[in-house]
């Protein structure tokens, strides 16, 4: 049976867009122009994401009480199924509205960890992967969402083989974005040939303007580098990642346990912040009107010491 519906999958930061524009580019529905997002100055081509996945997945992450930047594999089973069932309706519908144009192509970074949830309403899925260097992630991350360099690299671990997790026994295809810039012809061609054999369309990329361009390439990383600071099991991974060996049927998808660890510390500090933010919420609602009394007083307050210091300034200079 061909592939009729393409996910692409990729840590925050991995050359998502890029890989999806060129599917796109090369013949997949990808969504009508109002359903995907314009670039800003973090991703200057556009992000081509479908909001209704993507507002679906932040919803789903909502109800987890847990942020694509905390999250591990997401196991639905664990959610209420009363507000599970309305999200997955929703996704049911979004699925069914694509599959009038299929094959077609989604992408969301969310998808890594929360794949068992779209998994059993799928029925002729296959997934390309965009894959970007650990440390190159862990930049771009830090530089839109000042995280510290270790906690993108820990994400970039555990997210990835959460998804590589999720897929074993579906048809995959792996894409690297710094060859994706680099060459870009070159990619498109290889990514065109696995669509004619996978999902059976005729994409020839010799009549596609290439999706990506070297000036939009940033936070470029020294192998050498790599081989220095890379902790042990981001290190296994990029390997395996970079021989094939990742995706063989065996490869062990546990990440290191030192990952985990920056994971969950982080989970717990997000954690911690909603639960304040919730509480002082729910405080200002409960006395605003205490609140804006006092907040009143200090207006009041502050513009009769603001005239005073004048008046005090004008005697000292008419003296």
């Amino acid at each position: 049976m061909r592939a009729r519906q393409l996910f692409v999958l990729g840590v925050h930061r991995s050359g998502t867009s890029v890989l999806t524009e060129t599917a796109v580019r090369l013949g997949l529905y990808g969504g009508e122009p109002g359903d995907l997002d314009a670039g800003d100055q973090w991703n200057e081509r556009g992000y081509w994401e479908h909001r209704s996945v993507r507002a679906l997945d932040e919803e789903i992450l909502a109800l987890a009480d847990t942020e694509w930047f905390c999250a591990p594999a997401l196991d639905p089973t664990t959610l209420p199924a009363d507000l599970l069932s309305p999200l997955s309706s929703q996704a049911a519908a979004i699925l069914a509205a694509l599959d009038v144009r299929a094959p077609w192509v989604v992408k969301d970074p969310r998808l890594c960890v929360l794949l068992a949830f779209w998994l059993p309403l799928l029925s002729s899925p296959a997934f390309l992967f965009s894959l970007r260097g650990p440390l190159s992630v862990a930049r771009s991350i830090q530089a839109r969402d000042r995280f510290p360099l270790a906690v993108g690299v820990a994400l970039w671990e555990v997210q990835l083989l959460a998804a590589i997790a999720a897929t074993k026994g579906f048809r995959r295809a792996a894409f690297w974005y710094e060859d994706l810039v680099a060459a870009p012809e070159v990619e498109a061609d290889r990514l065109s040939s696995w669509l004619r054999a996978e999902v059976g369309i005729p994409a020839d990329a010799t009549k596609v303007a290439p999706a990506s361009d070297a000036r939009f390439r940033h936070h470029l990383t020294d192998p050498r580098e790599e081989a220095l600071r890379l902790p042990r099991g981001a290190r296994r991974l990029l390997d395996a990642l970079r021989s094939g060996e990742a995706f063989d049927e065996s490869f062990d998808v546990t990440p290191s346990e030192d990952a985990r660890e920056i994971i969950e510390f982080v989970d717990r500090e997000a954690r911690t912040r909603r639960f304040l933010d919730r509480g002082w919420r729910e405080q200002r609602a409960a006395h605003g009107d205490a609140i804006r009394t006092l907040e009143e007083m200090i207006r009041l307050k502050d513009e009769y010491i603001s005239d005073l210091q004048q008046h005090v300034d004008r005697s000292g200079t008419e003296t």
